[in-house]
């Protein structure tokens, strides 16, 4: 009976020892990358709800992972606090100076848009805005 159970299963079996396969794969991966991530934070002395250093376990979710206690991370004071929060407003600055341009620009190219393209109620172009717009260009040019 047992050639009989092969038949009926096509090839299912083959597939699900290649599916275990793979996902025993996959979870000894995982488990080797979370080893060499503790011992790093174990190294750099980083706490983090991930992995146990020295034994001692931290539930997750209970407080937030505290990574780079480096001096270099830390804030500027002074002077160089108020030139960045300067730069911060002026850069927010130009890039809403920027965005309005832009929307104007569009505003601007939809209204000529609409005039060259507009027609007479038979269909015609109307010829006077596209000449106008012509006229427009040419001058432009010229100057």
């Amino acid at each position: 009976n047992k050639s009989s159970d092969l038949k009926l299963l096509r090839g299912k079996k083959i597939y699900a020892d290649k599916k275990r396969k793979e996902i025993e794969s996959k979870r000894v991966h995982k488990a080797s990358a979370l080893r060499k991530y503790a011992k790093l934070c174990k190294r750099e002395g980083i706490q983090s709800s991930r992995v146990r250093i020295d034994g001692e376990v931290k539930p997750l979710g209970d407080s937030k992972d505290i990574v780079g206690t480096n001096s270099r991370e830390k804030k500027p004071m002074g002077l160089d606090a108020k030139r960045i929060d300067e730069e911060k407003v002026q850069k927010e600055y130009d890039i809403a100076r920027k965005q309005r341009e832009i929307a104007l620009a569009a505003e601007k190219r939809r209204k000529r848009k609409r005039e060259i393209n507009s027609r007479t109620r038979k269909g015609q172009p109307i010829l006077g805005n596209q000449m106008r717009h012509i006229l427009e260009k040419l001058q432009s040019e010229k100057s």
